[in-house]
């Protein structure tokens, strides 16, 4: 079964049309209805495959593993919350119309669970009986309520419940700072992360995990990119943290979280290791640091005369020789750690539950100088070429970004608004760079522009850009956001400017669309409280943008050829359809009567069409208009490669129809010609590319298409302030 609120699903044992009795409701998985007592609600997609999969195991446990298998296609970042928050949500529409309580099979669950029980470390299980019936014994469901917002029922829901639960991090002021701007050195599927380069600069060294796969310490060569690099493992699976102590060694952690730890050195001559010290090390904590002349190592290690019951540790490389350079206080510990390029001063962070303060230690006299306060996290630092100051991760003020911080103290300021930074390491050429170990989770997405399959360039971001609709041309697109940590819409005025947020009230906007002379655009605003708002507005700025109230509920909106009317999603009088409204009158005009879902209108030659999708349909069906832009005809199914979770994954261009495809091949981007002959543009792994509005093709005929990275993490170039 394909699902219009998130990836492809697997297909349920049940026939596609089934009805359920779940207790004394009604329950249809085609339409997504719960019925009872007279009253019909609709539940979103995810709700009813869940829902489906309990009916059809009645009784039984289904665990947790299997749900997110089949309903969020094995993404487990996604899905773990995801189906933790869609139980939630079928309790609470099962309850609504509960009159009294089903008997319970063979358990006493607790109060709150309801009808669907939480078996711990396990799965759900529904506890009333459930029964398939045909569409004559069950009652014909009441017209359902569309959701506001059809888009973020699914996959963008998991990223507004990621940017709520990070919205404590970030304060909205922050806005006006420009986004710097980030190059790739890797993109590997795994995490990627300790950066480190080379004394003479010509090589990067890394440690590379992924799940299942032990990890790596991988060293790249910078001067020949195209070069495979170079890979080592540790017998121990327990690597982390390499630092440079000149061109042929490079020093590791072997160590377990709180536990035995050993300081490690391999000849990058020979892969030959040597065992260098014991240390202490903690997960996340780069507590290894190597002077920039090679001499020294810095670590932590126990020690019981310490009052913090740690040491940090300076260890000669040429003797083997060591000195203790300070003594954790009471409750402190040691995290990350970076010498100064001349060697005199090592940054330390030293920790005390989850927030640490930022210090320099003077590397000959143990003078200590405290830094940063006690205030938030900070997790990463690298001082910048010439010493005069260091770069750090941390969350101040409730703003999680990249800081900076004169090395003989002061006020931290803001180096570059990236979050999810791992570590940094100082570029050694000169710029004041660093490069960062930057964390991408699932629902990291870019926006590719494409042409003649192949990937032409990207639109990069701090991550989760969506939805994209191409104005003037590809370079100029309008598209949902969440680099401010909160849904947005924005806009790009060209290949080399900045996106900009375009100013909208509050409330949850719907996908853009752009008007056909890529001067306006039109969306959807769905308030806390309130009816829906279309807000029109004009992409060259300044007067503020025309919102209408609306008291149906409308989504999906699109211009009409004529550049002045939309065409909206819409279930005024309970009748769900696509209809024509004119934001000069504020009136609806009806244009289909077959639950259409979304369309477009297309003029082929002097021709009106609307071309649409039908509501949990595949398919693409059109109907003709008249001049006067009325249906003049009955809908006619015109295509039926395209999946429901696909529809508005389709564009007209220069008579030629493109679409998604979804199939055993992959993900594809297809462009049937005028002869009705189909070429494939793109080929992409499957659930690559986004569902509902992830493809629109600007007027020169490039792509837009919304692309789903995988879990990684790349290593990044992050720009000196100023440059």
């Amino acid at each position: 079964m394909q699902d219009l609120d998130g990836l492809t699903e697997a297909a349920p044992a049940s026939p596609p049309n089934a009805v359920w009795r779940i207790g004394h409701f009604v329950f249809d998985p085609a339409a997504r209805t719960l019925e009872a007592e007279g009253s019909s609600e609709r539940i979103s997609g995810k709700a009813a495959a869940v829902l489906l999969r309990l009916a059809e195991h009645a009784g039984k446990v289904v665990s947790r593993e299997q749900l997110i298998a089949e309903v969020w296609a094995g993404n487990s970042y996604t899905g773990s919350s995801g189906l933790t928050h869609t139980v939630s949500q079928l309790r609470r529409s099962l309850r609504k119309a509960s009159s009294a309580e089903p008997v319970r099979p063979d358990s006493e669950a607790d109060e709150d669970t309801g009808p669907i029980e939480t078996i711990s470390k396990s799965g759900y299980r529904l506890l009333w009986p459930a029964v398939q019936v045909t569409g004559a014994e069950a009652e014909a469901p009441a017209p359902a309520r569309k959701s506001k917002l059809p888009w973020l029922a699914g996959g963008v829901s998991v990223l507004l419940v990621m940017a709520l639960a990070l919205a404590w991090q970030a304060r909205h002021g922050a806005n006006t700072v420009a986004q710097r701007s980030l190059s790739a050195i890797t993109t590997l599927e795994g995490i990627e992360e300790s950066p480190a380069y080379s004394p003479d600069g010509h090589s990067l060294a890394y440690v590379w995990r992924r799940t299942g796969v032990p990890p790596r310490l991988r060293v790249v060569d910078l001067q020949r990119p195209e070069a495979p690099a170079r890979e080592l493992t540790d017998p121990q699976d327990r690597l982390y943290r390499p630092v440079w102590v000149d061109t042929h060694h490079l020093a590791y952690l072997q160590g377990q979280h709180g536990e035995s730890c050993r300081v490690m050195l391999v000849d990058l001559r020979n892969d030959s290791r040597r065992d260098l010290a014991e240390c202490h090390y903690l997960t996340g904590a780069a507590t290894l640091a190597a002077s920039p002349d090679g001499q020294w190592l810095a670590f932590s290690r126990r020690s019981s005369s310490a009052p913090g019951g740690l040491a940090l540790m300076l260890h000669h490389m040429a003797d083997g020789q060591e000195r203790v350079l300070a003594q954790a206080g009471e409750g402190l510990g040691y995290g990350e750690m970076a010498w100064s390029h001349d060697g005199r001063h090592l940054a330390v962070l030293q920790l005390k539950d989850t927030v640490g303060d930022l210090v320099r230690l003077d590397v000959r006299s143990g003078e200590v100088l405290r830094l940063t306060r006690e205030t938030a996290p900070i997790w990463a630092l690298a001082w910048r070429q010439g010493d005069r100051d260091l770069v750090f991760s941390a969350g101040l003020a409730g703003d999680f970004a990249l800081w900076r911080v004169d090395a003989d103290g002061g006020t931290p300021s803001r180096f570059a608004r990236i979050d999810n930074v791992g570590s940094l390491a100082a570029i050694p050429d000169g710029s004041g760079d660093v490069a960062a170990s930057v964390l991408r989770y699932d629902d990291h997405i870019e926006l590719y522009t494409l042409a003649d399959g192949a990937l032409r360039s990207s639109i990069r971001s701090s991550g989760r850009d969506l939805y994209a609709d191409a104005c003037q041309d590809a370079e100029h697109p309008i598209f949902v956001s969440f680099r401010a940590r909160r849904i947005g819409v924005w806009y790009r005025d060209g290949a080399n400017a900045e996106a900009r947020e375009l100013p909208l009230p509050a409330g949850t906007p719907e996908p853009p669309a752009c008007s056909p002379d890529g001067r306006r655009y039109a969306t959807v605003l769905s308030p806390s409280d309130g009816p829906n708002q279309l807000v029109i507005g004009d992409l060259n700025g300044g007067a503020a943008p025309t919102v209408i109230p609306v008291q149906a509920e409308v989504a999906s909106p699109s211009w009409g050829v004529d550049g002045r009317t939309l065409i909206v999603y819409s279930t005024r009088e309970n009748h769900p359809e696509l209809w024509r409204f004119d934001p000069a009158t504020q009136t609806f005009s009806l244009l289909t009567d077959d639950h259409a879902h979304f369309g477009r209108e297309v003029m082929l030659g002097t021709q009106r069409w609307l071309y649409y999708a039908r509501e949990n349909q595949r398919g693409l069906w059109r109907r003709r208009l008249d001049d006067k832009g009325r249906p003049a005809s009955p809908g006619e199914l015109v295509l039926n490669d395209l999946a429901q979770q696909d529809w508005g994954n389709w564009a007209w261009h220069d008579g030629e129809l493109w679409r998604i495809s979804r199939g055993a091949a992959g993900d594809q981007l297809i462009r049937r010609d005028a002869t009705g002959r189909d070429h494939a543009l793109l080929t992409l792994p499957s659930a690559s590319i986004g569902p509902f509005r992830s493809l629109s093709i600007d007027k020169t005929g490039l792509a837009l298409v919304t692309r789903h990275g995988p879990t990684q993490g790349d290593l990044v170039r992050v720009p000196a302030d100023g440059q």
